[in-house]
């Protein structure tokens, strides 16, 4: 058996290191999104915009490789998403680096095809080379295709989908002011590994590989359940969606809601109140409600402001009618 003092192991986190490469090639898209990928299901689905960064990985080195480890769960979480939603992915982060990040999640996590955002593909491209795919899994937004204007806000109007059938996932709230019952705040994955090297001249990838109970920032990250926390709500969205397609996902999401989350309908005080921002928006409950909270009242500063929020969506949109 045993003794008391033996390092407790935990779950493993999974590293993936992938190729980048800084050219373009095919992988921006314009605004709005194209029409939805097709699927084996064929039918219209809800659709889930993901964050990627610390809510779906942790980067830990970007240069001429981008190495990053998984959030736990996240192979499970995305496999059920894509069954249930069209999935997009929007990272406040460059183009290239996106590019990177969802090869390495299509190829390495999940076994897709090889698609337009692998590096080989997009030095083809940009070298006149007949590519040998031009196949897509997701469609995926990066840095500059959000409201520049209004603090490089990811605003779901921008991709063209309908508003009462998109919800975002992320990290950090900024980007739900302008739509706040259509977001859903996740805790941070994020951790520091600088204490372990230092301590045991290791690499990042022997230090993940050899956590322990004596390292709780690194035991805390190998036991997040954030994202298989969220596929229960997800499911009931997306069987309201199926059973009903005139359903809106937004409106039920409200039955998982604190009946304060009505505060978030001003959108001012959304981006002004700091208790509104920092504990009401984007939160969700652990279970489901029998009533959903009430209907959006638009407080009187909301149509003002959302008159030069469509301008600066025009704007934002003008600047991406054409793939590039």
């Amino acid at each position: 058996m045993a003794s008391s003092d033996t390092p407790r192991r935990v779950a493993k986190l999974d590293v993936i290191t992938n190729q980048l490469t800084y050219h373009v090639g095919n992988t921006r898209w314009p605004l709005p999104l194209p029409s939805p990928l097709p699927t084996a299901s064929k039918g219209k689905k809800p659709t889930l915009l993901l964050d990627i960064d610390e809510t779906l990985i942790c980067t830990f080195t970007a240069d001429s490789t981008v190495e990053f480890v998984v959030r736990p769960f996240l192979k499970q979480f995305l496999t059920f998403a894509m069954k249930e939603f069209e999935v997009i992915f929007w990272t406040a982060a460059e183009h290239y680096y996106a590019a990177c990040v969802i090869d390495g999640i299509e190829r390495h996590l999940l076994g897709l095809p090889t698609s337009i955002y692998n590096a080989s593909e997009i030095e083809k491209v940009v070298k006149g080379v007949t590519p040998t795919t031009d196949h897509v899994n997701f469609y995926c937004l990066s840095r500059g295709q959000a409201l520049t204007k209004r603090d490089s806000m990811k605003y779901i109007p921008l991709t063209g989908r309908p508003l009462k059938n998109s919800i975002m996932i992320d990290d950090n709230v900024r980007n739900f002011p302008l739509t706040p019952r259509n977001g859903i705040k996740i805790k941070p994955f994020s951790f520091n590994c600088d204490e372990v090297s230092r301590k045991t001249s290791s690499s990042w990838e022997d230090c993940i590989n050899a956590i322990d109970v004596s390292e709780p920032n690194m035991v805390e990250a190998a036991n997040d359940t954030e994202l298989l926390d969220l596929i229960p709500l997800l499911t009931d969205l997306a069987e309201a969606y199926r059973a009903k397609p005139s359903t809106s996902v937004m409106r039920q999401l409200d039955y998982w809601r604190e009946s304060n989350y009505v505060e978030t309908d001003d959108f001012t005080k959304c981006r002004e109140d700091d208790r509104i921002y920092n504990t009401i928006l984007g939160t969700v409950k652990k279970t489901k409600s029998d009533e959903p909270i009430p209907t959006p009242v638009a407080a009187p500063d909301n149509k003002e402001l959302m008159k030069r929020v469509r301008e600066d969506t025009a704007d934002t949109q003008s600047s991406f009618k054409r793939r590039r």
